[in-house]
């Protein structure tokens, strides 16, 4: 993983791909936009390419905003690409091939969209620790659109040189992400969340490490790292990580055999969504979503519409939270012909389709984000959107995409701060 230690200078980028304004550079799988947005810096002129349209709207917005010469953003899983042939001089493809169906398919067309001398960097995740995260993570983890396969650095090296392309260069890097994975299965962790301590710690401990140290030496400590592993393990045993890969194993196994919570409120086993359905997904500890506004709201709109369905997703860890919410509905006292439903148990990915199929609206009343997930998925899947356009939001929603609620500026401290604050006295 050549992303990870990435800093966005020159000096940080993989030896040999050198990109500056003459350039046109091709990001497929752009991602969040990192490469691509570093390519703008240059001067470029940037292609991005990526199968989610949440995310390419993202990006779009992100790149219009930079230096480079020229952008086009492309919505395609890359088999085949909607570019003509001999297009870029530059060409990144990081961590996606381990995602596709065919990948000599999607390198043969990473080959025919390249100008004769164009570069590519190309990177998958690295065999070692992908096989200790086999041990680790869901089954889900290793099915479509999440990993279909691992490639051994020879199958991977043959790949490309069967594409016909010629391996000027190879760097083996990514020990950030590899432990940082480690740590997300065994941790309590929700995707789209903000970081649990375990994970924060470690993010933190090598942020500060990079910053107290030069490029040079985040690579040598992760050549030693590597070097270190393919001496002690030999032959792919792992028996010197048996204690670790089983102490997180047995972690990441209390945490799924979790049962459901147990609360004093009436539960139903199915629910049939009929009606104008709205739905909401957040994390009922979150000081930002402001869901206290988003229920009263709801019911206060919409008391007399028996036609109207409220899907409350809670993301939560202990039954006190989900209580709370429950509870601060309860107390309101509102009366209401409108339908009111609070899911708290895991819902599995087909569950999550399910949920999204039957919705009408997204619905949220958040404070601030960074991303919003939740809402980005529920536009790229076609359902508009009820929420404020601020913070990160104001990338990608506007009336074009959903309704727009109106929303003003606050002073406030950020939500994840555990220092108490308060404003300071007039002088």
């Amino acid at each position: 993983m050549p992303t990870a230690g990435f800093s966005g200078n020159r000096a940080s980028w993989p030896r040999g791909f050198h990109i500056d304004a003459n350039d046109t550079c091709l990001d497929v799988g752009c991602g969040d936009g990192g490469m691509s947005l570093f390519a703008a810096a240059m001067g470029a002129a940037v292609i991005a390419s990526d199968i989610d349209p949440a995310r390419i709207a993202t990006v779009r917005a992100a790149l219009d905003r930079s230096r480079a010469r020229d952008v086009t953003t492309i919505v395609s899983d890359s088999s085949p690409l909607p570019l003509a042939d001999s297009t870029a001089t530059r060409i990144i493809c990081t961590e996606v091939l381990e995602h596709v169906e065919d990948p000599a398919a999607v390198l043969a067309e990473l080959v025919r969209v390249g100008k004769p001398g164009a570069v590519y960097l190309l990177t998958v995740p690295d065999e070692t620790a992908e096989l200790v995260q086999k041990q680790l993570a869901p089954p889900a983890y290793w099915r479509s659109p999440n990993h279909l396969r691992v490639f051994s650095r020879q199958a991977f090296g043959d790949l490309v040189s069967a594409s016909g392309l010629h391996v000027q260069h190879r760097c083996y890097t990514g020990f950030f992400w590899a432990v940082w994975w480690l740590l997300f299965w065994a941790a309590d962790q929700e995707f789209g969340e903000p970081e649990v301590p375990l994970l924060a710690s470690w993010s933190r401990t090598w942020h500060h490490l990079m910053k107290a140290r030069d490029v040079a030496f985040g690579k040598a400590l992760e050549g030693f790292v590597r070097d270190a592993a393919k001496t002690v393990m030999g032959n792919a045993d792992y028996d010197t990580l048996s204690g670790l890969t089983k102490s997180l194993k047995h972690s990441l196994q209390r945490r799924q055999s979790r049962k459901a919570f147990d609360l004093p409120y009436p539960k139903v086993e199915s629910l049939e969504l009929t009606g104008v359905v709205y739905t909401t997904i957040f994390n009922p500890d979150d000081g930002r979503k402001n869901w206290n506004d988003l229920v009263t709201g709801y019911l206060c709109a919409l008391a007399d519409r028996d036609d109207a369905t409220l899907v409350v997703k809670l993301i939560a860890r202990k039954p006190q939270s989900v209580k709370k919410v429950i509870d601060y509905y309860l107390e309101r006292g509102i009366k209401h012909r409108c339908k009111l439903a609070f899911i708290c148990d895991f819902l599995t990915n087909e569950q999550m389709l399910e949920l999204c199929q039957g919705t009408t609206f997204y619905l949220q009343s958040t404070k601030a984000e960074g991303n919003c997930l939740p809402l980005m998925n529920y536009l790229a899947a076609g359902r508009p959107g009820i929420s404020p356009d601020h913070s990160s939001m104001s990338d990608y929603f506007s009336d074009r995409s959903g309704f727009v609620v109106e929303s003003h500026p606050e002073p406030t401290t950020w939500p994840h701060e555990r220092r108490p604050r308060s404003p300071r006295p007039p002088d």
